[in-house]
């Protein structure tokens, strides 16, 4: 593995068209959830659950417009006091029906390959 960006880096919510980036929350309007796909890491996406204790699990989902082949998604933690956390990635071709794609621990803020 190695990094690996989207052919296209989100610069708002809707775009480049035709992705739209949806959470199941935004802690505020300075952390949107099109920040976690901008490729930059000093932007960021919070969700409710952004402190201790970290529940109830929070989502991130990414619209592709039509059906995608996913290579590889790495995910980067920017909270260096965080614990544990768990994360699993789903993939859906009509945000009804989803498939388990893996799933592990973040443990640093390096960040990890899930697939």
């Amino acid at each position: 593995h190695g990094p690996r960006y989207p052919t296209a880096v989100m610069t708002a919510p809707a775009l480049p068209v035709p992705y739209v980036a949806s959470a199941s929350f935004e802690y505020s309007a300075s952390y949107p959830a099109w920040k976690a796909l901008d490729s930059s890491t000093s932007t960021q996406w919070w969700a409710l659950t952004h402190n201790p204790p970290y529940t109830p699990p929070d989502w991130l989902q990414l619209d592709m417009g039509s059906p995608t082949a996913i290579q590889s998604v790495w995910i980067k933690a920017t909270n260096n006091n965080a614990p544990q956390q768990s994360l699993t990635l789903e993939a859906s071709n009509d945000a009804i029906a989803w498939t388990g794609l893996g799933s592990t621990l973040i443990t640093d803020k390096d960040g990890i390959w899930i697939l």
